[in-house]
């Protein structure tokens, strides 16, 4: 399962229309660019899952060339396991609550 954090430098590749370097994606998220490398193995699995083409390019940074319905179909992808991310820890909670009660 991705974190939040994970997902929101996916975001901004996806986003960006160009090439997006490592400091672009720290500063936009608020976060070290090292903090973002930790990151990047998990970037580059999810997007090896979704069979995208990710490019790292020294000097450049990062980007997946794919047209814009296939970005499109991405994000809602990675919105759709956030939601169901979501839905299954409030599940948790609800059925772990009783139990505690006992």
């Amino acid at each position: 399962m991705l974190t939040s954090r994970t997902k929101e430098i996916i975001v901004q590749i996806l986003e960006a229309d160009a090439y997006i370097t490592i400091q672009q994606i720290a500063d936009e998220i608020k976060v070290s660019s090292r903090t973002v490398l930790r990151e990047l193995d998990a970037v580059e699995t999810w997007f090896l899952q979704q069979k995208v083409p990710f490019r790292k390019k020294k000097g450049r940074g990062l980007k997946v060339e794919v047209s814009t319905t296939i970005r499109e179909r991405l994000l809602t992808t990675l919105y759709s396991e956030k939601e169901i991310s979501s839905i299954h820890h409030r599940s948790a909670r609800l059925f772990l609550k009783p139990n505690y009660l006992k």
